[in-house]
């Protein structure tokens, strides 16, 4: 992982799902990122370039969007 990027971003918490996906754009132009709705079923692997954006029935980010 590259330290020129953040780990996650707890910033995102509470924002509209694209808006979160832009501020992780901005600071890891490289990750493939997923919108997740709340309760869908995900991979367990871990990938250095994903960032899943979970997000409530409202389109709202949940938790913090992090690298996995």
């Amino acid at each position: 992982m590259s330290a020129n990027h953040p780990q996650s971003w707890p910033q995102c918490v509470g924002l509209d799902g694209l808006k979160a996906k832009e501020l992780v754009i901005k600071d890891f132009p490289g990750a493939e990122i997923h919108i997740v709705e709340e309760g869908s079923c995900v991979t367990e692997d871990e990938r250095d370039d994903r960032v899943r954006i979970f997000v409530d029935e409202n389109g709202k980010v949940n938790q913090a969007p992090y690298i996995g």
